[in-house]
C-alpha cells in the first residue's frame, strides 16, 4: 500500500519501531517547547543518590514485566501445539485483551501519580482513598468491557474472520467461547495492573515482584497448562489458568496495599495525637 515495499513479517517489526521512536521523539520535543514543562527539561547534573533510588525502585518492576511477557510466550509456544485453529483464536484473544488493557494501565499510572504526591506530602489516608477510587474504577469499567466482549463476542470475531465461511468455523465457534474466558481475565489483569500501580506510590515494588512470580508461575501457568495438556480443555483451560493466576497476584497485591496504607494512616494519627 503506498508504495510501500512488501516486507513480510520484517514489516509490522519495522512499522512498530518507526513509531515507538517517533513517540519518544514527540514527547520529547513537547516536554521542551510547552512553557509549562520547561522547568523539568533544564539541564543539570544529575543526582546520584536520586538515581539510585529509581533503580531500586524500578528493576523489580522491570522483572515485572519480565515474568508477565514470559507467561505469555510460554503460552503461545502451547497453543502453537494445539492447532491452527487455537493459535489464531488465542491471537484474537490476546489482541482484544490488549486493547482492553489500555484503561487500567492509565488508571494504574494516575493513582501511582496521585498516591506518591498524597504519600510524599504526608497525607496517607488521602494516598489510600486514591487507591481505592482507582479500584473502584477500574473494576467498574472492567466489567463493562468484559460485558461487551461477551454479549459482542460474535461480532468482535466478525472484525478478524468471515463469520460465514465454513472453512473459518471451528475457529470461529473456538474464538467466540474463548473471548468469554478473556471477558473475566480482563477484570482480574485490569485489577493487578492498578494494584500494581498504587503500590508503586507507594515505592513498594520488591513484593508485589515476588507476587507476580507466584502467581505467574506457580498458579497461572501450571493450571494452564494442565487443563490445556493433560486435560483437554485446550486453548481455554489456559485462559483460565491465566484468570486464576492474575486473580491471585490482584487480591494479594490489593491486600498488600490496603495493609500498607492502613498502617501508615494509623500511625500518622497516633503521631497527632501524641
Amino acid at each position: 500500500m503506498w508504495g510501500l515495499p512488501h516486507m513480510g513479517f520484517l514489516g509490522p517489526a519495522t512499522a512498530t519501531t518507526f513509531t515507538v521512536w517517533l513517540s519518544a521523539l514527540t514527547l520529547i520535543t513537547l516536554l521542551h517547547m510547552r512553557r509549562h514543562f520547561r522547568h523539568f527539561a533544564v539541564l543539570a547534573l544529575p543526582s546520584m543518590t536520586i538515581m539510585r533510588e529509581l533503580l531500586e525502585i524500578g528493576w523489580p518492576v522491570a522483572i515485572i514485566y519480565g515474568f508477565e511477557t514470559m507467561l505469555f510466550l510460554a503460552v503461545g509456544m502451547i497453543v502453537g501445539i494445539l492447532g491452527t485453529s487455537s493459535l489464531a483464536s488465542n491471537q484474537i484473544a490476546i489482541s482484544i485483551a490488549s486493547v482492553g488493557l489500555v484503561v487500567p494501565v492509565a488508571i494504574g499510572q494516575a493513582a501511582t501519580v496521585r498516591i506518591s504526591i498524597f504519600s510524599g506530602a504526608g497525607y496517607p489516608l488521602a494516598a489510600r482513598r486514591a487507591g481505592f477510587a482507582a479500584f473502584v474504577l477500574g473494576l467498574c469499567l472492567m466489567t463493562l468491557s468484559a460485558l461487551v466482549l461477551v454479549l459482542a463476542r460474535n461480532r468482535i470475531v466478525g472484525l478478524y474472520l468471515h463469520t460465514g465461511d465454513p472453512h473459518n468455523s471451528e475457529t470461529v465457534d473456538l474464538a467466540t467461547s474463548l473471548l468469554v474466558v478473556t471477558a473475566l481475565f480482563q477484570i482480574v489483569d485490569g485489577m493487578q495492573t492498578i494494584a500494581s500501580g498504587c503500590l508503586r506510590g507507594l515505592k513498594d515494588t520488591r513484593v508485589p515482584m515476588i507476587i507476580a512470580a507466584f502467581g505467574y508461575w506457580s498458579i497461572a501457568f501450571p493450571i494452564g497448562y494442565t487443563l490445556a495438556l493433560p486435560l483437554d480443555f485446550g486453548v481455554c483451560g489456559l485462559w483460565w489458568g491465566l484468570a486464576i493466576g492474575l486473580a491471585t497476584v490482584a487480591l494479594l497485591m490489593t491486600l498488600r496495599f490496603h495493609d500498607l496504607s492502613l498502617r501508615s494512616s494509623i500511625n500518622q494519627r497516633n503521631r497527632l495525637i501524641n
